[in-house]
């Protein structure tokens, strides 16, 4: 008999195997765990983005406006040489006045006048040159700026190269354990997968096998169940044959039974219709027994009228009329009740009548119509 406990257990061990789902093993979940620890770097942020973009704009605005009445150098060359001239111009005035006797004059003024102008005329020169020195200075100062923007800039671009190192290592290591993360994931899951299958793949065959067993269960059931149903179709049909040549010979007996009764029939009919001609020949030759009968002619025929007797009806009543066995004969022959007499007290005949009588029915008998049987 097929056996299910296989089936369903493989089947269960399948289920709860898919029930529970991939796990990742420890390779993979390492994988994972260093694949999430990488974090993105973050946008790039210039450290002197700031300084530059002031250096340029100072750079870029910078033009050369010189006042020398602003210019220190010039204020303090000023005050050297305005100290200067009026000292020379007080040497010379003294000069010159002493030269006239002490006494001051306007020659004296004048010449004194000259120096002073001669060395306040050196100033203007020294204007050109302090202005010389401030472009130069302004330059220097341009020069200055421009190195310091260009070295800041150097620095900004290494710096970037530095960041995009750090960006493009961090997209490396993503890369390499992403793929190690799939590699390791794809290799893991494989191995449930195919463990999967071989679960399922064990299940289907323990399911068919089974499937199988009971199909050929089935199969072999219907087989013995064919052949038990064919011996009892083959039983039934001799026991069918047996029984037709059964009733084939109770019909042959019944025939013959039939035939032989008929036969005696037959007889009892030559019989009855002797014993008929016999008594219509008594009656006709013995007017001495008969009785009038036409009151019971009426009797009957009144009770026929009313009250719609049957045969069996009449049969009782003439049977028990306080008549003589040839007189009931003749009123059971005359109605049509012979038949049934017949078959409620047997064969009719005469004798029979008699015979009746004669067992306490009516102890009438004319012993005339008795002569001649053997009791």
């Amino acid at each position: 008999m097929a056996d299910a406990t296989w089936k369903d257990k493989t089947y269960n061990e399948y289920y709860q195997y898919l029930k529970n789902g991939y796990n990742p093993n420890a390779q993979v979940q390492q994988a994972q765990k260093q694949l999430n620890s990488l974090k993105k770097p973050q946008g790039y942020t210039s450290a002197y983005k700031d300084s530059i973009a002031s250096g340029i704009n100072k750079y870029m605005g910078s033009t050369f406006d010189y006042n020398h009445n602003n210019d220190p150098a010039y204020q303090r060359q000023k005050q050297e040489y305005t100290q200067n001239a009026q000292k020379a111009m007080n040497d010379t005035v003294g000069q010159v006045s002493a030269l006239t006797g002490g006494y001051g004059n306007s020659y004296a003024q004048a010449a004194g006048q000259e120096t002073y102008n001669a060395y306040m005329k050196q100033l203007t020169d020294v204007i050109d040159n302090l202005e010389s020195k401030a472009y130069a200075r302004y330059q220097d100062e341009n020069s200055r700026l421009l190195n310091g923007i260009n070295l800041m800039q150097a620095q900004d671009s290494t710096d970037y190269s530095r960041y995009r190192d750090t960006v493009n290592d961090y997209y490396t290591d993503r890369d390499y354990y992403a793929n190690r993360y799939d590699t390791e994931r794809s290799f893991d899951y494989n191995k449930y997968a195919d463990v999967l299958d071989a679960y399922y793949n064990n299940a289907m065959y323990q399911d068919t096998n089974y499937w199988n067993t009971v199909n050929q269960e089935n199969t072999d059931r219907q087989f013995n169940y064919n052949a038990q149903q064919d011996a009892i179709a083959n039983q039934l049909a001799r026991e069918q044959f047996a029984y037709e040549k059964e009733q084939d010979a109770i019909a042959n007996q019944l025939a013959r039974e039939q035939f032989a009764h008929g036969k005696e029939q037959d007889a009892i009919a030559n019989q009855l219709a002797r014993e008929q001609f016999d008594y219509e020949k008594e009656l006709n030759a013995g007017e001495s027994y008969q009785v009038d009968m036409s009151p019971y002619y009426d009797t009957i025929n009144k009770m026929i009228e009313e009250e719609m007797p049957t045969k069996e009806d009449l049969a009782t009543y003439i049977d028990q009329l306080d008549l003589t066995a040839e007189k009931k004969y003749h009123l059971l022959t005359l109605y049509d009740c012979a038949d049934v007499w017949n078959d409620m007290y047997g064969p009719i005949s005469l004798k029979s009548i008699l015979l009746k009588q004669k067992d306490g029915k009516n102890t009438i008998v004319d012993q005339s119509v008795l002569a001649g049987y053997n009791y």
